[in-house]
């Protein structure tokens, strides 16, 4: 297992998007982070379970 701070993780875009935690064979872990405007589009995993907490939201999830 490798040990990560948050802070020296980069977001996917940048300032926004996806920033791993913890990345396994079977589950990955981390933060989102979706400005004003953005989203995810639909897709799905077939090896890895993700798992996301949500502090603060609005909008759908499908």
């Amino acid at each position: 297992m490798q040990f990560v701070r948050e802070s020296d993780q980069p977001f996917r875009n940048g300032v926004s998007g996806v920033k791993y935690l913890m990345r396994g064979p079977l589950l990955d872990w981390g933060i989102i982070l979706l400005l004003n405007g953005e989203q995810l589009s639909g897709h799905c995993h077939r090896e890895v379970e993700e798992t996301f907490y949500i502090l603060k939201a609005r909008g759908a999830w499908w």
